[in-house]
Protein backbone atom coordinates (compact mmCIF):
# COMPACT_ATOMS: atom_id res chain seq x y z
CA UNK A 1 0.00 0.00 0.00
CA UNK A 2 2.01 3.49 -0.89
CA UNK A 3 1.32 6.44 1.21
CA UNK A 4 1.03 9.48 -0.32
CA UNK A 5 2.90 12.41 1.13
CA UNK A 6 1.33 15.75 1.76
CA UNK A 7 3.75 18.18 3.06
CA UNK A 8 3.24 20.52 5.39
CA UNK A 9 4.14 24.21 6.39
CA UNK A 10 5.94 22.93 9.34
CA UNK A 11 8.01 20.69 7.16
CA UNK A 12 8.64 23.30 4.70
CA UNK A 13 9.96 25.64 7.21
CA UNK A 14 12.44 23.70 9.18
CA UNK A 15 14.20 22.82 5.60
CA UNK A 16 14.30 26.19 4.47
CA UNK A 17 16.15 27.76 7.32
CA UNK A 18 18.31 24.59 7.29
CA UNK A 19 19.13 24.80 3.45
CA UNK A 20 19.64 28.61 3.70
CA UNK A 21 22.03 28.26 6.92
CA UNK A 22 23.79 26.12 5.10
CA UNK A 23 24.03 28.71 2.06
CA UNK A 24 24.81 31.39 3.44
CA UNK A 25 26.95 30.25 7.03
CA UNK A 26 28.48 27.19 5.31
CA UNK A 27 27.91 23.84 6.31
CA UNK A 28 29.42 22.96 9.39
CA UNK A 29 28.64 26.70 10.81
CA UNK A 30 25.09 26.19 9.84
CA UNK A 31 25.18 22.77 12.11
CA UNK A 32 26.40 24.80 15.03
CA UNK A 33 23.81 27.04 15.03
CA UNK A 34 21.38 24.81 14.11
CA UNK A 35 21.76 22.58 17.10
CA UNK A 36 21.38 25.53 18.96
CA UNK A 37 18.04 26.49 17.53
CA UNK A 38 16.61 22.95 17.92
CA UNK A 39 18.01 22.60 21.42
CA UNK A 40 15.57 25.71 21.85
CA UNK A 41 12.84 23.96 19.38
CA UNK A 42 12.17 26.86 17.77
CA UNK A 43 12.77 25.79 14.56
CA UNK A 44 8.60 25.72 14.05
CA UNK A 45 8.42 28.26 15.87
CA UNK A 46 7.70 32.37 15.93
CA UNK A 47 10.53 32.67 18.74
CA UNK A 48 13.15 31.90 15.88
CA UNK A 49 13.88 34.73 14.73
CA UNK A 50 15.24 35.43 18.44
CA UNK A 51 17.23 32.47 18.94
CA UNK A 52 18.87 33.61 15.60
CA UNK A 53 19.60 36.86 16.62
CA UNK A 54 21.05 35.70 19.93
CA UNK A 55 23.64 33.94 18.14
CA UNK A 56 24.88 36.28 14.82
CA UNK A 57 23.32 39.58 16.51
CA UNK A 58 22.00 42.07 13.10
CA UNK A 59 23.25 39.89 10.83
CA UNK A 60 20.64 37.86 11.56
CA UNK A 61 18.04 39.90 9.39
CA UNK A 62 19.37 39.35 6.22
CA UNK A 63 19.23 35.52 7.08
CA UNK A 64 15.95 35.70 7.75
CA UNK A 65 15.15 37.84 4.33
CA UNK A 66 16.74 35.36 2.66
CA UNK A 67 14.68 32.86 4.71
CA UNK A 68 11.34 34.31 3.72
CA UNK A 69 11.95 34.73 0.30
CA UNK A 70 12.83 31.11 -0.11
CA UNK A 71 9.93 30.29 1.41
CA UNK A 72 7.57 32.99 -0.29
CA UNK A 73 9.18 31.06 -3.97
CA UNK A 74 8.50 27.80 -2.93
CA UNK A 75 5.21 28.41 -2.14
CA UNK A 76 5.39 30.55 -5.83
CA UNK A 77 4.04 34.26 -3.68
CA UNK A 78 5.69 36.93 -4.24
CA UNK A 79 7.17 38.49 -0.77
CA UNK A 80 6.74 42.16 -0.12
CA UNK A 81 7.84 43.86 2.63
CA UNK A 82 5.58 45.28 4.93
CA UNK A 83 5.83 47.94 7.40
CA UNK A 84 5.65 46.82 10.82
CA UNK A 85 6.47 43.36 9.86
CA UNK A 86 8.69 41.23 11.84
CA UNK A 87 9.99 37.88 10.97
CA UNK A 88 7.34 35.93 12.70
CA UNK A 89 4.75 37.97 10.97
CA UNK A 90 5.20 36.87 8.13
CA UNK A 91 5.92 32.88 9.09
CA UNK A 92 2.04 33.59 11.02
CA UNK A 93 0.79 34.70 8.18
CA UNK A 94 2.75 32.25 5.42
CA UNK A 95 1.22 29.26 8.20
CA UNK A 96 -2.19 30.32 8.02
CA UNK A 97 -2.33 30.80 3.73
CA UNK A 98 -0.61 27.38 3.81
CA UNK A 99 -3.18 25.65 6.34
CA UNK A 100 -6.23 26.77 4.03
Amino acid sequence: MTRSYERTFDDLLPETIENILKQVLGEVSAKVVLQYIKKSDSLNREVFADDLHKILGQGSVIIEDLILESLYSKLKLRFDEKEGYRFSDYIKELREGFER
